[in-house]
C-alpha cells in the first residue's frame, strides 16, 4: 500500500533548500505544524511555527546570501512517523546587523545539526546546534562583548542573575556505589547499543583509555573545540573536557542511525551534558556553576570502531555560564579543611 505522505528523506532535503537557498520560508506553513516545538543552540528554544519563521529570518537577514548544503541525511521510520538527522553546511556573508552586533562583511563557513520529528508530512519537533563559538570568531567578534549584548538588549537571561536553565545534581553514581554496570560490548554487533556503550565507558565510568579500544587509530574528531586526528588528541580533548567538569555524565536521548556491517552505519546523537564547572578552562577559571549543555553529534562506525564524528554543541551557553564578565562578581571559593573556627559575632 501506497502512503500518502512524502518521503521523508526527500522532504527535508526539499525543505531545507526551499526555505535556506531559495529564501522560501513561507513553504513552512505547508510543512510545520502551527504549535511546532523548536529546541534552538544554547538553550534558546522557541515554540509556534511564527516564532520559529522569525528565528529563520533573523538569521537570513544577517545573513542574505547565506547557502545551506545537506553533508550528511539520516532517516529512521516510516513516511507517517519518522525521525530525520541533518548534518549541514552554512557559508555566506555577515552584510546586515545581527543579534550579534553590527555587520562585519567577513565570510563564514560553519556546520549545524539538526533532529527532526516528521509526523504525515509535517514536522513536529526540532532540535537544533550550530557551532555559535565558530561563527563569531570567524566574523572577527568577541564571544564575550556578544554575551553582554543579548543579555543587555535582547533578554538573553543571564545565570549570574539566576538559574538560566535549571540543572539538579548529576545522577552518575549511587551514592558510595559505582555507576550501573557496563553492559559487555553487543555480539552480534548492534551499533545502537554500541553507541551507547562508548559514552557510559568513556564519560560516565571515566574508561578514557578506552578510547584506543572503542575508535579506529586514525579517527578524526570536529566540532566544539579544533579538529582532532587520533586516539591521542581524542583521549587529550576527552581528558580536558572531564577535568573542567569533574563530575560531568552524559546521556543518549535519541538516536538515529543507518548502514549495515560491511558500508558502515551513520548514526546521529542527541545527548545531554549535566555537570558543574569546577576545574581550569579557556574560557575562565572555576565558577563553580551548575550547567547542562544539549549537543549533537553524527558518527561513521565501521568494523566495530568510530571512524569519524562532526559534532555541534551550545558552546555560547557554556561560555554564558562560566565565562566572568568585568562586571561580575568573583566567584565563590569553597572553604578550605584546615580553614580556622568560623567566628560569629555575640
Amino acid at each position: 500500500m501506497t502512503s500518502s505522505f512524502p518521503d521523508p528523506r526527500t522532504f527535508i532535503l526539499e525543505t531545507t533548500d526551499r526555505v535556506w537557498n531559495r529564501k522560501q520560508i513561507g513553504e513552512l506553513y505547508h510543512r510545520a505544524y502551527s504549535n511546532v516545538r523548536v529546541h534552538g543552540p544554547s538553550g534558546r528554544s522557541c515554540h509556534g511555527r511564527e516564532a520559529w519563521m522569525a528565528d529563520i529570518l533573523s538569521w537570513l537577514g544577517a545573513f542574505p546570501d547565506v547557502q545551506v548544503t545537506c553533508e550528511h541525511l539520516i532517516v529512521n521510520g516510516e513516511a507517517a512517523d519518522a525521525w530525520v538527522a541533518e548534518q549541514r553546511l552554512l557559508s555566506g556573508h555577515h552584510l546586515n546587523p545581527s543579534i550579534y552586533g553590527l555587520p562585519t562583511g567577513r565570510s563564514f563557513s560553519i556546520r549545524a545539526h539538526l533532529l527532526y520529528r516528521v509526523i504525515q508530512g509535517r514536522i513536529r519537533e526540532v532540535w537544533q546546534e550550530v557551532d555559535e563559538v565558530g561563527l563569531l570568531r570567524q566574523l572577527g567578534l568577541d564571544p564575550l562583548q556578544v554575551l553582554e549584548q543579548l543579555e543587555t538588549y535582547y533578554g538573553l537571561p543571564c545565570p549570574r542573575d539566576g538559574a538560566w536553565q535549571p540543572v539538579g545534581e548529576a545522577e552518575r553514581t549511587r551514592g558510595q556505589l559505582p555507576p550501573p554496570a557496563l553492559p559487555p560490548l553487543p555480539d552480534p554487533f548492534a551499533v545502537d547499543r554500541f553507541l551507547r556503550r562508548c559514552y557510559d565507558a568513556i564519560w560516565n565510568w571515566r574508561l578514557v583509555g578506552e578510547v584506543e579500544n572503542l575508535y579506529a587509530p586514525q579517527a578524526e574528531e570536529y566540532g566544539w573545540g579544533e579538529p582532532r586526528h587520533g586516539v591521542q588528541a581524542i583521549r587529550s580533548w576527552v581528558l580536558e573536557r572531564l577535568n573542567m567538569l569533574p563530575d560531568l555524565t552524559v546521556s543518549i536521548d535519541r538516536t538515529v542511525w543507518e548502514g549495515d556491517g560491511r558500508r558502515g552505519y551513520h548514526v546521529a546523537a542527541l545527548w545531554t551534558l549535566v555537570g558543574t564547572h569546577a576545574g581550569p578552562a579557556y574560557w575562565g577559571p572555576p565558577s563553580l556553576h551548575r550547567l547542562r549543555l544539549q549537543g549533537i553529534s553524527h558518527h561513521y562506525i565501521r568494523r566495530h570502531r568510530i571512524q569519524k564524528t562532526w559534532m555541534s554543541v551550545g558552546e555560547l551557553g557554556l561560555v554564558q555560564h562560566i565565562a566572568p564578565r568585568p562586571s561580575a562578581e568573583p566567584p565563590p571559593t569553597p572553604a578550605s579543611q584546615d580553614a580556622g573556627p568560623i567566628e560569629t559575632n555575640p
